[in-house]
């Protein structure tokens, strides 16, 4: 039950990030949000930096967000918010706007609706996770990708696809393999 309600902590933060696809889907001015999402990231990299080198700073950082850090996000590694501002830059920068819009809210709410659907009722594991997890984030990413880009079977693939990437143990940080394999795939469907 507390690995649940530190999930639940974590994924709250993750989902108060929806506000940036958001208002890129109804402010979409490419240049600000390029400049904006690259100096959060930068300044998260300094941070980081930081962490990681200074100890005082390393103690500090570890007590105020110990509890919210997975454990590879602990001692050299990047933390996954850095590794989210990342997505979302690459998102901006590479897709047209409905596209990143997508790409970031498969992150923001598809992921998070998988990872507590999975740890609260999963029953069904495959590597790592569920695959009631899985059904989670293919219907949540298949209907937001649907509700934006008005094509349901680009969406429907896409979200299959990206889920079963998203499922599979692969070394890179999710929150740069799902905006990046979704808004890739709506690309090449669109």
């Amino acid at each position: 039950m507390e690995k649940l309600k530190t999930e639940l902590q974590r994924k709250s933060i993750h989902l108060a990030t929806s506000v940036i696809p958001l208002v890129y889907y109804f402010y979409p001015h490419q240049k600000l949000f390029l400049f904006l999402l690259g100096a959060l990231f930068i300044f998260a990299l300094l941070v980081e930096f930081l962490r990681i080198n200074v100890t005082k700073i390393k103690h500090k950082y570890e007590n105020l967000l110990g509890k919210l850090l997975r454990p590879g996000e602990k001692g050299r590694s990047l933390n996954g918010a850095t590794y989210l501002l990342l997505g979302f830059w690459l998102s901006v920068w590479l897709f047209p706007v409905e596209i990143s819009v997508v790409a970031m809210l498969l992150l923001t709410v598809s992921d998070t609706l998988a990872a507590l659907v999975g740890m609260a009722v999963g029953r069904h594991p495959v590597f790592g996770k569920t695959w009631e997890g899985f059904l989670t984030f293919f219907i949540s990413a298949w209907l937001l990708s649907w509700l934006i880009t008005n094509n349901l079977p680009a969406a429907g693939i896409m979200a299959f696809v990206t889920g079963v990437v998203e499922m599979l143990p692969l070394k890179v940080n999710d929150n740069l393999l799902i905006p990046l394999t979704g808004g890739t795939l709506l690309m090449i469907l669109l």
